[in-house]
């Protein structure tokens, strides 16, 4: 795509946000935040990724991680409905906010369903998160 975009190449693109306001997550599970199907010649292109762990709601409690390559929460872009190899993810360890690199985009080209789903990966803990991103998808 090299070039002036023309008014039609513009009608083919939709940027796509991605928002989930403050939620409970409990312990060990998993939440759907957005899905999107790619048919054969399209791609999707991941932008922007934030979390931001604004509140753990179970206190005195040492984390016992599930997956401690994930941290106590995280967020990514998954092929299917499975939290495994992600295509692109952040992860938290105390509260605050995380961002995936700005500089780094993803394109994904691959026909298939993919999901931007959020996880608590503790075993004992129950927390606050809030996820924001944005995607484009050109079809």
């Amino acid at each position: 795509m090299n070039g002036y975009i023309t008014p039609n190449r513009l009608a083919r693109i939709i940027e796509l946000p991605i928002a989930m306001a403050q939620t409970e997550i409990r312990r060990g599970k998993m939440l759907q935040v957005a899905e999107i199907t790619i048919k054969q010649g399209e791609q999707l292109e991941l932008r922007a990724l934030t979390l931001n762990l604004v509140r753990i709601l179970t206190f005195g409690t040492t984390p016992t991680y599930l997956n401690s390559a994930f941290g106590l929460c995280s967020v990514g872009l998954y092929f299917g409905p499975m939290i495994s190899s992600p295509i692109s993810y952040v992860k938290i360890t105390t509260a605050g906010a995380a961002i995936m690199n700005p500089y780094k985009r993803k394109m994904v080209k691959s026909p298939g369903t993919y999901r931007v789903l959020v996880s608590n990966n503790t075993n004992d803990i129950d927390m606050s998160v809030c996820v924001t991103g944005s995607m484009k998808l050109y079809m």
